[in-house]
């Protein structure tokens, strides 16, 4: 058992052990056992936070999800313009270098494999993705070609972009071609300009067959 007071660093320093292991070794080759070697804690102070290896897995991933979303509204926050927060947003959440991106990535990667197998897990990752569809979502309204889109567009927009994000981070991981990042702003930029012409031209198109409607009514 923790000593009184010690519950709070003991518990962050077996959360940053359990990430790196799982970035490294993968959920299947992580044991109980290893996560307290790594963190140089007894197995059962271990236990004491976490009844079994799937909740450690559920805390890895909210470290990790937690770490990339605060850095990302961070990075967002400082820029002023639409195109460079999307360029904020890609560098942060794909690009960047810290060791802790890679690690985080994994970490990912590995929960997304895991929840194949465990809906209460599916139900977390997608509980964290609808977390990071909003900092998209926020994104997306300041661009120019997203002004006249309505707030169920944007969500829906930003959906489609976390799905095209979560490739290229699994890309990152294992992927041979290396990615240009400035491509890859530019390729967004010029889907959020086209996604914004096609609506606008369902639209007008949606228009007159209202009004045909209301006319008949």
């Amino acid at each position: 058992m923790p000593k009184l007071g010690m519950e709070p660093i003991r518990r962050e320093q077996i959360r940053k052990a359990a990430v790196k292991l799982i970035a490294k070794r993968g959920f299947d080759r992580t044991t109980l056992r290893h996560v307290a070697l790594q963190a140089k804690v007894s197995t059962g102070t271990v236990n004491h936070y976490y009844p079994n290896k799937l909740a450690v897995l559920f805390d890895a991933l909210f470290y990790a999800s937690e770490w990339f979303q605060i850095r990302m509204k961070e990075a967002i926050a400082k820029e002023v313009t639409g195109p460079d927060k999307l360029r904020a947003l890609v560098y942060v959440g794909v690009f960047e270098g810290p060791r802790e991106v890679a690690i985080g990535q994994a970490v990912w990667i590995w929960a997304l494999a895991e929840s194949v197998r465990h809906k209460p897990l599916r139900v977390y990752i997608e509980k964290r993705r609808r977390l990071f569809q909003l900092i998209i979502a926020d994104v997306l309204r300041a661009l120019d070609a997203c002004r006249n889109m309505s707030e169920a567009e944007i969500s829906e927009f930003a959906t489609e972009l976390d799905c095209y994000l979560d490739g290229l981070c699994i890309h990152q991981v294992t992927g041979e071609t290396r990615l240009d990042p400035e491509a890859v702003v530019r390729s967004l930029l010029a889907m959020a300009e086209g996604r914004a012409a096609a609506q606008a031209h369902a639209n007008g198109l949606r228009q007159p067959e209202q009004r045909r409607g209301r006319a008949a009514e």
